[in-house]
């Protein structure tokens, strides 16, 4: 499932389903991460799709605001790049955000795939990825290690 839901904490105590628009579907993932990222959007990375597939992508959720009126909002920031340094695909890491926008990721599990078997690889290592909002609100993100 591919789906979002919100939790309303100022009114009615409840979930509400919300269906995000797009040029580009998200795809369906489970073991991923979420945080905050600025103002009204969060920010979607790795995980394990449908296939079983580890991924190494990052979306942008821009949330409605309160009360609602507007339709929710997604992204890729970093759908495929081949020539930036980012973490490698992952899936059961830990991410944080700070109050400079910025999304810290780390650990989590890949594979290492030999002749016939795949071996769970447990990773240590910290990537930081830094939003610099545009004027149209979008956000421009940068990769570090």
């Amino acid at each position: 499932m591919a789906d979002v839901w919100s939790f309303d904490l100022e009114g009615q105590w409840a979930w509400t389903p919300i269906e995000p628009a797009g040029a580009t579907p998200m795809p369906a993932r489970h073991a991923h991460s979420v945080v905050w990222a600025h103002s009204r959007t969060v920010w979607i990375f790795g995980g394990m799709d449908a296939a079983r597939e580890l991924r190494q992508d990052l979306w942008e959720l821009k949330l409605p605001p309160p009360g609602g009126g507007a339709a929710a909002q997604v992204a890729p920031l970093l759908h495929t790049c081949s020539d930036c340094s980012r973490p490698e695909a992952r899936a059961l890491h830990a991410a944080a955000s700070d109050h400079r926008g910025t999304m810290w990721v780390f650990g989590g599990q890949t594979f290492s795939t030999g002749a016939a078997t795949s071996t769970i690889v447990y990773l240590a290592d910290l990537w930081r990825v830094r939003c610099r909002p545009a004027p149209d609100g979008s956000c421009a993100s940068s990769w570090g290690a």
